[in-house]
């Protein structure tokens, strides 16, 4: 196999500085976010959702453009995850545009924001070309990510403990991931 090719047949390019920035703004964000939202349970509902829906916000917008610079026709999975994008930044914009809509449904709004990141993680194409090592966390955090979004819905555990922790985690899994795919090396 030729080592400027990808297993998909498709020539590699070197990842676009708008796209590393992107994710790499978005990680941090998210890191951020899990420790404001780790150190401060308590804080306001209207807080919480004005940063989770500006982290959804990035997160969507960093699919779209890397959807949008594709060079080739994309396939069934990269229009999958155009969907998914769309949808993470209509969440975002729910919750920054009607928090008092959201309220109620913080954990249902939440969970879905985070169970359609993780879906969006697995669609990923630029994962398949990651190190095995790099793969491997990125499925792990996203089938770990959907998990969290599922018992956040489910609410094994009371309230006030159970919304701060998932999202903590949630948002650690996230941002973990995003600064993963900002500083990784193309392979070849």
């Amino acid at each position: 196999m030729m080592k400027n090719k990808e297993r998909s047949g498709r020539p590699k390019k070197e990842r676009p500085w708008l796209t590393r920035l992107t994710h790499a703004l978005t990680g941090l964000a998210m890191l951020a976010g899990a420790v404001w939202a780790a150190a401060q349970p308590e804080s306001s509902l209207r807080g919480f959702l004005l940063i989770l829906g500006a982290l959804s916000l990035l997160y969507g917008l960093a699919g779209l453009i890397a959807y949008f610079r594709l060079s080739e026709k994309p396939t069934l999975k990269e229009r999958a995850g155009l969907a998914l994008s769309v949808l993470v930044i209509l969440l975002g914009a729910l919750m920054l545009l009607a928090p008092g809509f959201v309220a109620p449904a913080l954990r249902t709004a939440a969970a879905a924001a985070f169970a359609v990141m993780g879906l969006r993680g697995l669609l990923r194409r630029r994962a398949q070309g990651a190190g095995k090592a790099l793969a491997r966390f990125l499925i792990a955090a996203n089938l770990l990510q959907i998990a969290l979004a599922a018992l956040m819905i489910v609410r094994p555990l009371p309230e006030t403990l159970t919304l701060p922790l998932l999202i903590t985690l949630a948002l650690l899994l996230s941002g973990a991931e995003q600064l993963a795919l900002a500083f990784r090396r193309a392979k070849g």
